[in-house]
């Protein structure tokens, strides 16, 4: 598997990226999914985070990650872990622009001060969250009962393994 991934940093505030290639790249694989993907994370103040998320959620307010999927919310479904081969017969081993997860540290860490992300420590809120833009990258959501319970179930087992 390839990975190319931009990491931008828009913020003063420092924050390790050292780990996000290699979990990137796990959760990939754990998807069984192969290739060459490409994607952007980009980390933003309130500010800019709250733009967005009034321009393409309606919400005028700032949150703590947002996710812009490119082809791939089209092309590739997960189920139970599995790539399911969409009518367009692309193949997850070919090329895949995954598409960009944007992310507000100050809010992550205050969310995470209030107990929103449960018993996650504090040095693991950005992959929590980056593995949460991934699932929406690959076309999941969590809007249904059955799709929550699909999407914490493939967080927990991510997570037991990382």
């Amino acid at each position: 598997m390839k990975l190319d991934l931009s990491i931008q940093k828009n913020i003063k505030r420092p924050v390790s990226t050292r780990r996000w290639p290699s979990v990137v790249k796990q959760f990939l694989h754990d998807q069984n999914l192969d290739g060459h993907f490409y994607m952007e994370i980009l980390l933003v103040g309130n500010t800019r985070i709250q733009t967005l998320n009034k321009k393409y959620r309606k919400k005028d307010a700032p949150t703590d990650v947002l996710s812009f999927p490119m082809s791939v919310k089209s092309d590739l479904r997960l189920h139970s872990g599995r790539p399911e081969h969409q009518p367009n017969g692309r193949n997850p081993k070919s090329e895949t622009q995954l598409g960009s997860i944007v992310i507000c540290p100050k809010i992550a860490f205050e969310h995470w001060q209030e107990g929103t992300y449960g018993t996650i420590a504090k040095n693991q809120v950005m992959i929590y969250l980056i593995i949460h833009g991934l699932l929406h990258l690959l076309g999941e959501d969590h809007a249904t009962d059955a799709q929550y319970d699909r999407w914490e179930k493939t967080i927990t087992q991510f997570w037991l393994r990382i």
